[in-house]
């Protein structure tokens, strides 16, 4: 006899996988263009590995508390300070990977603009 979340967790095991090529390639993608972005506005960023965001330092100008870089006023992009995912995040951005190519883009063009 199966619980629910064994029955579950064996379906996903064995399940078809050939989605996951395509859905690499799009976070690929998605991550090359914010990492191209943030390398633009001189921020050091290494390309993630199988996460779904990016997690650069803050600019130099901006080395105080995450709560002091307010890019979601100026610019209308949000970026989650590090700071929320505990005290070892204090310094560092976290930027969601789950938008759209066009989107992320858009937003790389907007923090270039801004820390001209």
């Amino acid at each position: 006899m199966y619980y629910p979340m064994q029955a579950a967790a064996t379906t996903a095991l064995n399940g078809p996988v050939d989605f996951m090529a395509t859905r690499n390639a799009t976070f690929k993608e998605r991550s090359d263009v914010v990492v191209k972005g943030l390398r633009a506005v001189g921020l050091e960023v290494e390309n993630p590995k199988a996460t779904s965001t990016s997690g650069p330092p803050f600019p130099k100008d901006f080395r105080r508390k995450s709560s002091g870089f307010k890019v979601l006023d100026a610019i209308n992009v949000w970026m989650i300070p590090g700071s929320m995912y505990g005290k070892y995040g204090e310094g560092y951005l976290r930027i969601a990977l789950t938008h759209p190519t066009k989107r992320l883009a858009e937003a790389m063009k907007r923090l270039k603009e801004f820390m001209a």
